[in-house]
């Protein structure tokens, strides 16, 4: 098709049973054409002809719009595919998720069943505005303004969501706005303002006694009440306690962690560069029985191969999300853990949101524990794979045990030192 001449386009009057409104086209700079309803109603003249444009009423106005269409074409605003009023969150939402996988960010995660890719989260996004399935468009772009966000941030905490939850969600919205921005698909974006968060640190930690509890709550006994057989459908994320608390290995890192990171006859997990967080290849040793558990796991799965992964789920699949299982067992062993600085007993509140220990607390157990048994702090550091000792003494939590060891200790010392001294005043 020969490009079209700057500045031309046409009017289509309405056609009796199928539009009442004006229509106007043009071609984009790339000789593709745009069609669009004005919203201008025409109402034919008496006794006119319907096929000649001075029949119909409004046209002035329609001829407006059609010089407005053009001049947004011609400046590139308006084209095939990226027309800004035919956006939908369905279109923003693609441009985030094949960013996140061309990037190969570390928290994209797979469905366990359909191996579908998502990101922790999102699920409220496309609950809220209209995204059920592949296939859906939602809601339009143009029609997630700030108003709509604020709504959106409303019903998130009445619901009982946590200001750092619904930020997440916020920053992943945001971030779909940038991309098309970024791709010449939108000009204008909504300011997305972010909901204050806490600024005291999580402060949980998992004692000795207590990881005991949680690994037996995780292996409980079900029976089937028709079939009337018993199972431990949770046992598979024993593993994954052992290793968190013992090692201080990120959820991820544990349960994507295949065949060729163990060396069980070094006695050392090693993770490759892009496997962690940061992308750094670490070493971990295997503490306390992580060796046999290994050997357990090797014995149960013989023909896995180095690229194979370690743990898995139920039935022999990848791991998705255990956090239900998680939150029964923290409850049913009354787990502990802090939360702005009050102690408290995991459970649910009235609202049914749950409060208490967290997978990830795991984490600062280990770095505690680590440093409690006198392990430098340089090398605690690169097993847990921080980088920074800001961010590393966030996860160093200090206990009122911890206190009062130190005060014991200080007490022992100077009595030492006052015995010492007695003589040497009398002599």
């Amino acid at each position: 098709m020969a490009k079209r001449e700057r500045g031309s386009g046409c009017l289509i009057p309405p056609r009796p049973n199928v539009t009442q409104f004006w229509t106007a086209q043009c071609y984009d700079q790339n000789g593709r054409l745009i069609r669009r309803s004005t919203k201008v109603r025409g109402d034919l003249k008496l006794d006119a002809d319907p096929k000649l444009i001075e029949s119909w009423s409004n046209v002035t106005a329609a001829r407006e719009f059609l010089k407005k269409l053009i001049k947004d074409t011609d400046a590139g605003f308006i084209a095939v595919g990226s027309d800004p009023s035919q956006m939908h969150y369905a279109d923003l939402r693609k441009l985030y998720m094949n960013d996140y996988i061309e990037q190969e960010k570390k928290s994209l995660m797979r469905n366990a069943e359909t191996d579908d890719a998502y990101v922790s989260g999102m699920k409220w996004l496309d609950k809220f505005f209209g995204y059920e399935k592949e296939g859906d468009a939602g809601a339009k772009a143009s029609s997630i303004t700030v108003q709509r966000i604020d709504a959106f941030k409303a019903r998130r905490k009445a619901e009982g969501a946590a200001n750092g939850t619904i930020n997440r969600a916020l920053a992943a919205l945001r971030r779909m706005f940038s991309l098309a921005q970024e791709k010449g698909r939108l000009h204008v974006v909504p300011s997305i303002k972010m909901l204050p968060e806490p600024k005291q640190p999580r402060q949980g930690f998992l004692e000795v006694e207590d990881y005991e509890k949680l690994y037996d709550a995780l292996g409980v006994e079900v029976k089937n009440k028709a079939t009337g057989k018993t199972s431990h459908p949770y046992a598979y994320i024993q593993p994954l306690l052992q290793m968190g608390f013992y090692t201080g290995m990120r959820l991820d890192e544990i349960v994507t962690l295949t065949w060729g990171s163990v060396d069980i006859a070094e006695n050392v997990i090693r993770l490759a560069p892009g496997t962690t967080k940061n992308d750094e290849a670490r070493i971990i040793p295997m503490i306390d029985g992580l060796s046999e558990m290994f050997e357990t796991l090797r014995r149960a799965n013989p023909k896995a191969g180095k690229n194979d992964r370690v743990f898995l789920g139920d039935g022999g699949h990848h791991i998705g999300s255990f956090i239900k299982a998680w939150r029964n067992a923290c409850i049913k062993a009354a787990i502990k853990t802090k939360k702005n600085g009050q102690e408290i007993v995991s459970h649910f509140d009235e609202s049914g949101k749950y409060q208490g220990f967290l997978f990830h607390d795991l984490r600062r157990s280990a770095i505690r524990n680590l440093i409690r048994a006198g392990v430098n702090q340089t090398v605690a550091k690169k097993i847990s794979g921080h980088k920074t000792d800001a961010v590393f003494e966030r996860y160093n939590i200090t206990s009122t045990e911890d206190l009062q060891d130190a005060a014991a200790k200080m007490t022992g010392y100077l009595k030492e030192r006052r015995a010492s001294a007695k003589p040497a005043q009398t002599s």
